[in-house]
Parts: structure tokens; sequence; C-alpha cells
């Protein structure tokens, strides 16, 4: 479930560089590939980051070093970086398209599309049948209309779980019913086949329950189903519901509302920004028919997977569980508040511009609020070019820690973030001068 990994991790080895290590490194590669190969990217994570140290220039190593990034660590920047890395000394035209997850995972839509539209005009044809980029640039461009309404989450609890069964730490009470695995008489031969065990509410006092299949011939993917339940507790009248609900994407985790009329499911279809977003859709009684899906927006969904909305009957906090932030095979469970408050995306593009030593253009540079300490972005700027791109969580004071290749000195420097009405997009420089023989940082903001 984690990161978009649906389509793509069979081909992840499929890069035709290998890596150039000596005998002495031999029983390391080979347990860190097995461990890529079996898609364990968190145990593949500390190998790749050891052989990377020792041999940093090798491409097929950075590579997977940079899809460990993504999968395995949750460093969307660091994966960025080895795989700009890759690339430029000459790996496969795959890394493209992870290049291009790396920066939708970071809500850098434009830089996405742009790989991954490197991807579809350089790889090759049989390469490209086991991605959908296409479907990608797609949820790139819905996450930039998405922008627009994003609101700042009130989280009331949080925890880490296993996805096998994260739907076991959803609290009920006001809610009412039981999250339960998807009963063996509402799963189909091809639902067996594949492995799907869905999670359903068993709605408390109701005679219909919603449920995802591949139903009996799985070429739309996952559906979203209903079934009456009989005063025995059998299921009956099995159908897929109408209306704006399903796509020939996957659906999946519907969770009917106590209203009886506001459906909350998870779709890789419609608008959704990556991954799985939560959408509703409004039941017509009259008809039986759902209206159109709706997407909840930031930031209830992100880039990565986010599934099974459950709201109490005030709707006044609601439970979801969400990739973002979660280690690989893991999800997180946040109680929230279902009315948001407002959020305008700030972004600051800037460029390090290293006068000091101008062979140089690549800054590790850690930023933190000021007020609380806390670092809210840790990046490096590109290397060929100097160019960087952060967002933040508020207007504020923030602490700049720039770190520079071939010098011990740390540099640090103060930005204030004005407060603004809208999402907005600053520039700012680093240029690092010598001052008399010594190195002076100058943030210069636009």
């Amino acid at each position: 479930m984690k990161k978009l990994v649906t389509v793509f991790v069979m081909l992840l080895w499929g890069v035709g560089l290998v890596a150039q290590v000596s005998p002495d490194h031999q029983d390391l590669l080979k347990e860190a590939n097995e461990a890529f190969e079996n898609k364990e990217y968190a145990q593949a994570y500390p190998l790749f980051s050891q052989l990377v140290s020792l041999y940093p220039k090798d491409a097929d190593l950075n590579f997977k070093f940079g899809t460990c990034c993504i999968f395995g660590s949750n460093d969307n920047q660091k994966a960025i970086k080895h795989l700009t890395f890759a690339l430029n000394k000459g790996a496969n035209a795959e890394a493209y398209y992870f290049l291009g997850l790396a920066y939708h995972l970071n809500y850098e839509f434009n830089e996405a599309i742009k790989a991954y539209e490197d991807f579809n005009r350089k790889a090759d044809p049989k390469v490209k049948e086991g991605y959908d980029a296409i479907r990608q640039i797609e949820m790139c461009n819905s996450g930039k209309g998405l922008l627009a309404g994003m609101v700042d989450l009130v989280v009331l609890d949080k925890k880490e779980t296993a996805e096998d069964d994260f739907y076991r730490y959803f609290q009920l009470d006001g809610i009412g019913g039981k999250l339960l695995a998807l009963p063996d008489e509402l799963r189909s031969k091809l639902d067996d086949k594949k492995g799907h065990r869905g999670v359903i509410h068993y709605p408390q006092g109701s005679t219909v329950i919603y449920f995802s299949s591949y139903g009996k011939k799985g070429d739309t993917g996952k559906d979203i189903y209903r079934a009456s339940i009989m005063p025995d507790g059998t299921f009956a009248q099995v159908e897929q519901v109408i209306g704006g609900v399903n796509t020939p994407f996957d659906e999946d985790y519907p969770y009917m509302h106590p209203n009886g009329k506001t459906l909350y499911f998870a779709s890789k279809g419609h608008n959704s920004m990556g991954g799985y977003d939560i959408f509703r859709c409004e039941l017509d009684p009259a008809t039986g028919m759902f209206g159109p899906a709706i997407n909840l927006d930031f930031a209830i969904n992100t880039p990565d997977d986010d599934i099974l909305y459950v709201a109490d009957s005030l709707n006044q906090s609601a439970y979801f569980a969400s990739g973002r932030s979660s280690s690989y095979g893991q999800l997180h469970v946040y109680k929230v508040m279902v009315k948001g408050i407002p959020l305008h995306l700030i972004y600051l593009k800037g460029q390090f511009v290293n006068e000091y030593d101008s062979s140089s253009k690549n800054a590790h540079v850690t930023v933190r609020d000021e007020l609380t300490g806390k670092p809210i972005a840790e990046f490096n700027s590109n290397e060929v070019t100097g160019d960087y791109i952060i967002n933040f969580p508020k207007p504020g004071l923030y602490s700049f820690e720039v770190e520079t290749d071939h010098s011990p000195v740390i540099h640090r420097g103060m930005v204030d973030i004005p407060v603004t009405d809208e999402s907005v997009a600053y520039r700012q420089e680093l240029r690092l001068i010598d001052d008399g023989g010594q190195e002076k940082l100058i943030i210069q903001n636009f």
C-alpha cells in the first residue's frame, strides 16, 4: 500500500547498471540486493547507505539507495539527490519514474511532472508497460488544483501501526458498529485469487453494508458494492453501487455515515493527487444513485495513501489512516477534528551560490522553527544548479543552518516568513562569500 507502490515494485531492480564493488564488500552488496528485491526497503536502506558512502559515484547504488529513501525512510529530499545523481551518471530511464515519485510525494508537482515526462520520452517501450506515468501526471495536476483548498489538520491522536490490522486502532465510541475483515461470503473467487481482504464497517441498526471487491471480472480493479443484511445475519441482494463512486481505478474502504446518505471511500481514480485519496458521495434515496465524488482535499489527503475515513454522527471528529510519514508496511492512524483550519501554502524557491568555492554548489541546509527548535526541513541543494525548494507550514521566524562540502564551518542565519492571506511563493538566495579570507553566509530574500 505504501507510496504508490502498486504497479512498479516488480521492476525496481531493472536498472541495467551493475555496482562495481570490491570483493571485500560483496557480502554486504548481496544482502542489500536481496532485501531490495524482496521489497524490504527499511532493511535495505542502511545497507545501501553504507555502500553509497563507500562508493559514492556508483550509479546503480545511488539509484537503489534513492529508491530506499522513498520507501524505507520517508526522506524524499535525499531520494531526489541520489536519483538525480544516478541519472547524471547514466542510470537507465526507469530512474526518472522514481525521481518523479520522490518529487510527487514531496508536493513538488511541477518537477514531478517533468520527471514523469522524461521517463515517457526516454524509456524503452517495454519498460514503460510496467508503469503508468500518464496517470501519475494526472494525479500531480489534481494535486496542484487541490492546493487552493488546503486546511491545517487538527490532530487529536496519532498512532503508528502495522498496515495489516490498522483498523483495530479506530475507537468507535460515538460512532457505533464494528470494523471487521470482509466476511468470506462476500468475497468473490477473484478476491480470493488476488488475496484481497477488505475492511468493512458493520453498522449498528442498519440493514445495508458496503464493501469493496474485484467482483467477477476485475476489469475495473476494486469497486464498491453493497449488500442487504438479513434478520439471521446473512447477506443478500449484493450489487455494485451506481452513480459517481466507482471508476476504472481501485476503490476501497467504504464507510456509510450514520446519516445514511454520505458515503466516504478511498479511490485511486477521480481527481486523486496520488495513491488512495478519500472522497465522499451523497446518496439520493429516491433513485439509489450516488452523486459526484468530492475530494476531501488537504490535509486529509496527500500524495501518499489515505484510507478509511470514519466520522462520528455529529461530524465533530473522525478517524482515518495514512501512509504519510510512515515506514514501509506501516500506517499512521489519526483521530482528527472534522473541521479544519484554513491554511495557506508558503513555498520558498532558492539558489545556493558559492563564491568562496565556485567548484561546489552543494549545500546541506537544516531549517528549524525558531519558536520550538524543531526541524521542519532538511535538504541538499542541487549539485549542478544550486537550486532548492522549501515549503513552510506557517508564517514565522525560522533558523537556517548551512553546511558545505570541504568546509567544517556551519553557517547560521534567520529568515522571517511574513503573514499572508493567500498561498504564495517567495524567492531566496543563499550566497557564500569570501570576506577577508573567511567564509561568510549572506541570506537574501526577495
